[in-house]
């Protein structure tokens, strides 16, 4: 049992040094950190219901795991082949547009939802 829990322990280490990684080596990461500010900020000044929050929340969320999967995969693709080959760069593009496409519905949805209360 106590080696579980240690294990457990390291995996949660593990875990938040990552979200360290992120935010402090990529700069995606901060422009996505400072939106999602902006958007929390707008959302308690708009004075949003719990259920809107909630929504908003899993969106900025969303968009924070898809952006770090894709600096994940990135980072994977560069050690693997760090000279260019096509379909490297075909892994990275879709990786990004994963990060694109979750963004462009966080703020189609955020727009819908503060259009509300205004």
């Amino acid at each position: 049992m106590k080696k579980y829990i240690s294990k457990r322990i390291l995996s949660f280490k593990a875990a938040f040094n990552g979200v360290y990684i992120f935010f402090k080596e990529e700069e995606h990461a901060k422009i996505h950190l400072l939106s999602a500010v902006l958007a929390l900020v707008i959302s308690y000044i708009l004075h949003i219901s719990e259920q809107d929050f909630i929504i908003i929340a899993i969106l900025i969320v969303m968009v924070m795991v898809a952006e770090m999967l894709n600096s994940a995969i990135e980072k994977t693709v560069d050690l693997a082949q760090p000279n260019f080959h096509p379909l490297a760069g075909k892994a990275k593009d879709i990786a990004a547009a994963a990060v694109l496409l979750a963004s462009i519905l966080a703020f189609c949805v955020g727009i819908y939802i503060w259009s509300k209360y205004l």
